[in-house]
């Protein structure tokens, strides 16, 4: 049967049923739409924050994701049930290493406040805030996690082995490695370079949610480096300004592969092979849900220039 293989651009289109990827599903078109009204909420805590915050002169995101110029940014949370010391130690870093991070992965302003959001997202998507039972097992039983994977491998290695009477499938150096296993609060499984050379830390403490918060913000803003260089290779034009951040957790959740233009059988008019759609996406939908919890406050004035080549001090600490 002959198949006649079509690639979409901004749409695809398969009788009545079209595959169109123009809003973005996780920051509609404003920040009302994706986080609610920054100024309604009926916690007391929540509400002595707002008050303070826009006393020092900052403004609430409403129509917008930050203004052009480099801004300060203040990070709330308005449900009571997820604030606590760990998440308001996160949000805080997100906001105060704004300056540093935009500067070391060349981040714009609105880009670096989306990109604070999602990584909120995957805090609560993780380790549920830090409160996951399995986060804290496996927090536990590093040790005992990384020989079951080694084990698992080379058992798989010696079927190999005999399989293509090869010993070097099993024996050779290599194939006594295995990947590192995933750590801290949102389960990464190597702090990026960048971060770790600018702020000299290592992964033993992924576990405080300061170092948490800004190795995030490296693997989302490495992450929207790739994606932007899969939009522009591929030429993926489903993939717009909009809705670009939608497709960033395909990169950081390691399923690039469906970041591809859809490819139709011509005979049938199916898609035959698995393409990214965020809205039905449960890792992306959850992320979704957790952001829902924030606030965003910018200052109208400017980020201060940040001179230090290299920072080597815990997130936070000026």
């Amino acid at each position: 049967m002959k198949r006649l293989f079509l690639f979409a651009l901004t749409a695809l289109t398969v009788g009545q049923t079209s595959i169109v990827q123009a809003d973005s599903y996780l920051f509609g078109s404003s920040a009302d739409q994706a986080f609610g009204n920054a100024l309604v909420g009926q916690s007391p805590r929540y509400h002595a924050q707002v008050v303070r915050v826009l006393g020092f002169g900052y403004r609430a995101l409403s129509q917008d994701f930050g203004g052009v110029r480099p801004t300060p940014l203040r990070i709330l949370i308005k449900d009571d049930s997820i604030a606590s010391p760990l998440t308001q130690a996160y949000v805080d870093t997100l906001s105060t290493e704004k300056a540093y991070l935009m500067r070391i992965y060349g981040l714009s302003n609105t880009e670096y406040n989306k990109i604070a959001a999602i990584a909120f997202g995957i805090l609560g998507r993780e380790t549920k805030f830090g409160t996951s039972l399995k986060y804290r097992w496996k927090e536990s039983h590093q040790q005992e996690i990384y020989e079951f994977k080694l084990a698992k491998k080379k058992l798989g290695d010696y079927v190999k082995a005999v399989r293509t009477a090869d010993p070097w499938k099993f024996f050779a150096a290599e194939t006594w490695t295995v990947k590192p296993n995933s750590r801290g609060l949102t389960q990464i499984k190597a702090i990026p370079g960048t971060i770790a050379h600018y702020y000299c830390v290592n992964e033993s403490q992924l576990n405080d949610p300061r170092i948490t918060a800004i190795a995030t913000v490296g693997f989302l803003a490495e992450s929207l480096r790739i994606l932007k260089n899969r939009v522009r290779n591929r030429d993926l034009q489903y993939v717009t300004q909009d809705n670009l951040f939608d497709y960033v957790l395909y990169v950081y959740f390691g399923s690039m592969r469906q970041l591809t233009n859809p490819v139709i059988d011509y005979n049938t008019g199916e898609v035959v092979n698995e393409t990214a759609t965020p809205s039905r996406n449960l890792y992306v939908q959850t992320v979704h849900k957790y952001m829902r919890a924030l606030a965003f406050f910018e200052h109208g004035g400017y980020v201060p220039t940040i001179r230090t080549k290299y920072a080597c001090r815990i997130p936070g600490d000026n």
